[in-house]
């Protein structure tokens, strides 16, 4: 076909509208890429921000399924009641609450729940002093039913897991103190003054006041072989099997918690447990934070355990004695208190009382919990 100059003037502008609209084409699509990107960027720093939030957690999922989970759990938590209309509950014991077949202590054994752990409470009526309940067991991780002492339930969710002393670090090497004898021995604080320095780090925080190891190595006694003397207020528990369950919940009632092991050949060395970081469902080594006076990095407790595996004693801060079962004091109390109820039975009118004593303080604590709500 033969083309006139008006035909070629409309071909013209034909091609170069087509042109122009193919260009905003192309600049409308090269607008959208950036817009991707940005939007790709943007979820992956939601997710390192949420990851930050969860450092320290190597067994977490994906952050999509948390997002989800933590999402029905806080839904969850406004009530006091689960889906399935049982009542929430958890162990407020220190150690871990036994679960038996029947209301009874005496009946059989079916397994246990750690301290803090959620349980449901299949009746909300207590059978003699026991809740119905269903949970996972401490040993096995299997959902066990039965029946628990109401006394170590509590209907209220205990606070965080995770705790954080606020502990000065010391090191025993340090050369402000590491010359100093320690004692009669002659032996100096740089080479055996782990218990002293982790002392020191203790008191430090309980009295609220600077206290140096050199301190505490001046008003303590030392025996023959550098072994330190504690403190009155000090107690010791060798309770080896539930040890970590212990230091947990010292640590919740703010006491730090000395502990001493050993190496497989003998030799001790003490640390100063301060914290825990884990989620409290599975108490692990690991998740528990140490002052470890020796320079060698140490953090975690399960650090210091591949180093020093053989348990040996825990020392803690003990305000009043006489509330420590097993010692001589809680004895002493005992049996004082045993006394003073056999006295008491043989004087006239003794039964009434006790009965009137009893029923006054029955209702001091009535009246107590009504001005506590």
């Amino acid at each position: 076909m033969r083309l006139t100059p008006a035909s070629g003037l409309l071909c013209a502008l034909l091609l170069a509208l087509c042109m122009g609209t193919a260009g905003c084409q192309g600049k409308n699509e090269g607008q959208k890429t950036p817009a991707k990107e940005t939007e790709t960027v943007l979820s992956e720093a939601e997710k390192n921000a949420e990851n930050a939030g969860n450092a320290g957690n190597k067994d977490e999922t994906p952050v999509e399924k948390e997002t989800e989970e933590e999402e029905t759990t806080e839904e969850e938590t406004q009530s006091p009641y689960n889906k399935d209309g049982t009542r929430r509950a958890w162990v407020a014991l220190e150690g871990r609450l036994n679960v038996r077949e029947k209301a009874s202590s005496k009946a059989q054994f079916i397994g246990s729940f750690p301290s803090r752990q959620e349980i449901r409470l299949l009746e909300e009526k207590k059978v003699k002093g026991f809740y119905h309940v269903s949970g996972k067991d401490y040993t096995t991780g299997k959902k066990i039913t039965g029946y628990a002492s109401a006394e170590y339930i509590s209907l209220e969710a205990p606070e965080a897991p995770q705790v954080q002393l606020d502990i000065v670090s010391y090191l025993q090497t340090d050369k402000r103190w590491g010359k100093i004898l320690l004692g009669s021995t002659k032996k100096n604080m740089h080479d055996i003054g782990c218990a002293t320095t982790s002392l020191a780090m203790s008191e430090t925080f309980l009295k609220g006041k600077t206290i140096y190891p050199d301190e505490i190595a001046d008003g303590a006694i030392y025996t023959s072989g550098g072994e330190i003397g504690w403190p009155k207020d000090y107690y010791w528990n060798y309770n080896k099997d539930m040890y970590l369950d212990f230091v947990y919940n010292k640590l919740h009632e703010g006491i730090p918690v000395l502990y001493g092991g050993a190496r497989s050949n003998g030799r001790p060395h003490w640390i100063l447990i301060t914290g825990y970081k884990g989620d409290g469902k599975k108490l692990r080594a690991k998740d528990f934070v140490i002052n470890d006076p020796l320079p060698y990095h140490r953090t975690n407790l399960q650090q210091y355990l591949d180093e020093y595996p053989v348990f040996n004693k825990l020392i803690y801060y003990c305000k009043d004695r006489k509330l420590v079962e097993g010692s001589e004091e809680f004895a002493a109390a005992k049996k004082a208190e045993k006394k003073k109820k056999a006295k008491a039975k043989k004087e006239p009118g003794a039964n009434k009382k006790a009965a009137a004593a009893k029923k006054a303080e029955v209702k001091k604590a009535s009246e107590a919990k009504e001005e506590n709500r």
